[in-house]
């Protein structure tokens, strides 16, 4: 652990039960930094504590009370740094921010302010990352503790002992574990239960009311969910992040509900009255405005979030909600025959964040379609360096080109070469399919779509080639397969199922002054 030169000290608390993967995860993310490490163990079974005391830390048996709070405060009383970071298990930082924290506390830091983090959980599969603020860096003050036996805070603290909150320029990442849907629903049912004796405890609230239409919606039972969050959002100050944590719930708990889209958008446009350039709510409802076909409003709406969408730091947010937006308004575009404006929105975009590789990807998917190699490659050279498989990518954009001109036999050679090499990229996958359909090669296309479909579940355009493959006549899939060449309305759905809220139910509630325990 760290010798910092300063007489600052920082004790890095975790509560934590059977979780030792995702400990070690943690800790060897933090162990050059942390002048102390103390771990409050809730009653593991597995190799937690051994972990814990691997990496050096204090190891506090803590009894499980049905009580976050508790927890959380036992652990602290056991600390004796000046400043505490509260990680969960799985939660761990970058080496680049990781300095950027020691510096800060070495440096930069008061000890009458917390500091607000992001804490991020990646993209994984269909499921698109997701962030939010949280205070996780605090200093020792005998007034801080934490209440409430879930969604625990120590907001109300923090005021009693006149400490006040700034932002800090770290992340927190989580692991890819947290969009499994068993991990999930277990904390769903565990939350529900904490909730229920919290009401009990002190009564309803919009949080806890909140809390519970979240854990009903991850166990998909949309009707309760829908009941609570209307609860909330009726009980909630007006503007508050409650009342959109509430709007953002029952307008995703309505995902489940297909046959009350007008419900949803209605919804969506309520809550815009209150939060009028909301990224999220904006993006959501051009989804439903495309959905029902009225795609030149759903591009206005796109532009709207690209332009002038904000989002609250304090909810579960998509992280690049913008760039979800953009590829939208740019697939909406191409929809309604504005191709020009369609390339525009995108170069614009590179322009704002060179970086993009969502971006990118849809501008070297216009190209490839307009059958431009060169500008195509060009794109592909903007990729990052490190990559994977580049070159064999270079082949199948060749290839790509080439079948958009039906150019099957050609496009074959190098979708194939790209193919051999290693290439598994969604699109290599689609031309390869899609040139070998064309050609009547039936048989060697399933596996092919399968693997397609493996990568990207929730491609829309994947399982409409995979329902062809599966019930259509060989005449039909080929005809289907060159139909498939052309931007359809369900690329832009895909966007959505890649990233926009209105597919992609936000299932973690909170906000700034929240600290979700994940065990």
């Amino acid at each position: 652990m760290s010798q910092p030169a300063s007489s600052s000290r920082l004790t890095v608390a975790v509560i934590v039960r059977d979780a030792a993967d995702l400990l070690e995860t943690s800790l060897q993310s933090i162990r050059s930094i942390a002048d102390e490490i103390v771990v409050a163990d809730t009653g593991s079974t597995d190799a937690t504590i051994d972990v814990a005391k691997r990496f050096g830390a204090k190891v506090v048996e803590c009894e499980w009370q049905d009580d976050f709070s508790a927890a959380r405060n036992f652990c602290l009383s056991h600390t004796t740094g000046n400043w505490i970071l509260w990680l969960d298990a799985g939660d761990h930082v970058s080496p680049d921010h990781a300095t950027r924290l020691r510096k800060q506390i070495d440096e930069n830091s008061t000890v009458a302010t917390a500091y607000v983090m992001y804490v991020e959980i990646p993209a994984s599969g269909n499921c698109a990352a997701e962030r939010i603020a949280q205070i996780r860096l605090a200093p020792k003050h005998p007034l801080i503790r934490f209440d409430g036996r879930v969604r625990e805070s120590i907001t109300n603290s923090l005021a009693t002992a006149e400490v006040g909150i700034e932002p800090l320029d770290v992340c927190l990442l989580r692991t890819a574990r947290e969009h499994e849907l068993s991990v999930k629903q277990a904390k769903a049912k565990r939350n529900i239960r904490l909730a229920e004796a919290q009401i009990r405890d002190s009564g309803l609230s919009p949080e806890l009311l909140n809390c519970l239409g979240d854990a009903f919606q991850t166990l998909e039972d949309h009707n309760r969910a829908i009941q609570f969050f209307r609860h909330a959002l009726q009980s909630s100050q007006s503007g508050s992040l409650e009342m959109l944590e509430a709007y953002y719930g029952i307008v995703t708990s309505l995902d489940g509900k297909p046959d009350q889209r007008d419900e949803q958008l209605a919804t969506c446009m309520r809550a815009l009255e209150t939060y009028p350039m909301d990224g999220q709510l904006l993006c959501a409802m051009g989804g439903y405005l495309q959905s029902q076909g009225q795609t030149e409003l759903a591009m206005k709406a796109y532009r709207t979030t690209i332009e002038h969408g904000q989002i609250n730091p304090g909810v579960w947010h998509v992280s690049n909600i913008h760039e979800i937006a953009t590829v939208c308004c740019s697939l909406t575009l191409q929809l309604l025959g504005r191709g020009e404006e369609a390339l525009q929105v995108l170069l614009d975009a590179t322009a704002f964040d060179p970086g993009s590789l969502r971006i990118r990807r849809q501008l070297l998917d216009i190209y490839i379609k307009a059958g431009q190699r060169d500008e195509a490659l060009k794109q592909l050279d903007q990729f990052p360096k490190d990559f994977p498989n580049r070159e064999a990518l270079r082949s199948a954009v060749r290839g790509a080109c080439l079948a958009a001109a039906n150019n099957w036999l050609a496009a074959r050679a190098y979708l194939k070469t790209a193919y051999n090499a290693g290439s598994r990229e969604p699109l290599c996958l689609r031309w390869y399919a899609t040139t070998l359909i064309a050609s009547g090669e039936i048989e060697e296309a399933r596996p092919i779509v399968e693997q397609w479909l493996a990568l990207e579940p929730g491609n829309a355009a994947a399982q409409q080639m995979h329902s062809m493959l599966t019930q259509n006549t060989k005449e039909s899939v080929a005809e289907g397969a060159q139909r498939q060449v052309r931007i359809d309305a369900s690329e832009t759905r895909q966007a959505h199922l890649t990233g926009a809220p209105i597919r992609s139910p936000l299932p973690h509630a909170g906000s700034s002054n929240r600290l979700p325990h994940q065990r």
